[in-house]
């Protein structure tokens, strides 16, 4: 081995990590190749279209289960045939993304189509199963509501992307739900003691907002963590893979360059072990097979 740097050489931007989007709605900066990372967030938007499948076909399940169980009057309204419909529906759809998701490679392009697709599809479906299903004495915008918010999060926690990205599909599912709250509240019976419909309407915006917050934050912190984890193991150009050994002249790891694409062996020195140069750690010196 003989320590050397190596020249002529493009590194990756941000220390190996690729830049997915110049947007600030994109899905940001991920280490790793452009391939690689665009390959981690095409598994991460499949995990999330997956899950988000089964919860919405599982709950439509067993909401036939439990009238089935306790008697037709429970979940009368959520279960009406045109909400059962609009159920389907959107379990249908969900479902032939997640089959899209796995069955190719895609393109960022069409993952951000994916990713917005998903995410609306289901925001329509939730605001379509208020606006048909919605019986004021039941406050059933409190269960869509609470709905929203789980897809919300649940999307900042798998989808690694950046927080203004977050913010935008929050503000677009938010955005729906007052004015069909309060279409609800308007055409249909309403007990006395209950608030407006403009009340309740302005009480579903700022539930909105809390929950858009929420999957703000969740994302800037899953994200950034997700990002310094990986960073980590950045050394220049080199990602640091395995431990291969160690000794009194450092220790040898395997690695990956981010151009070459083929195993590497990089050596850190320790601080003693540098003689006048700075060690290979702080410098991004590494030392590698001769070619």
């Amino acid at each position: 081995m003989a320590t050397a740097e190596p020249e002529g050489e493009k590194k990756p931007t941000r220390n190996g990590s690729a830049t997915l989007s110049p947007s600030i709605i994109g899905f940001g900066v991920v280490p790793g190749t452009p391939e690689e990372a665009r390959s981690h967030v095409q598994q991460r938007i499949r995990a999330y279209v997956g899950l988000y499948a089964a919860l919405w076909a599982g709950m439509f399940v067993a909401q036939l289960g439990a009238r089935l169980v306790a008697g037709p009057n429970l979940l009368r309204n959520s279960t009406s045939p045109a909400v059962a419909w609009v159920h389907i529906g959107c379990v249908v759809a969900i479902v032939g993304l997640y089959l899209g998701l796995r069955t190719r490679e895609l393109s960022l392009r069409a993952l951000d189509i994916f990713d917005a697709t998903a995410t609306k599809t289901q925001v329509a479906a939730l605001a379509a199963m208020l606006y048909l299903g919605g019986e004021p004495k039941y406050r059933t915008e409190l269960v869509i509501m609470l709905a929203l918010t789980n897809v919300l999060a649940g999307r900042a926690a798998l989808v690694p992307c950046t927080a203004g990205r977050t913010a935008f599909f929050g503000v677009f599912a938010v955005a729906p739900m007052p004015i069909v709250t309060y279409l609800v509240y308007s055409t249909k019976p309403v007990p006395d003691e209950f608030p407006s419909a403009l009340g309740v309407a302005v009480f579903a915006g700022i539930w909105g907002a809390l929950a858009t917050l929420l999957s703000v934050a969740v994302t800037q912190i899953i994200y950034g963590l997700e990002r310094k984890v990986k960073e980590a193991g950045q050394l220049g150009p080199y990602t640091l893979e395995s431990k291969l050994g160690s000794g009194g002249m450092g220790i040898v790891y395997l690695a990956r360059h981010a151009l070459l694409r083929r195993p590497t062996a990089v050596k850190l020195l320790p601080p003693g072990k540098a003689g006048r140069t700075r060690s290979s750690a702080s410098s991004g010196r590494c030392s590698s097979p001769a070619s």
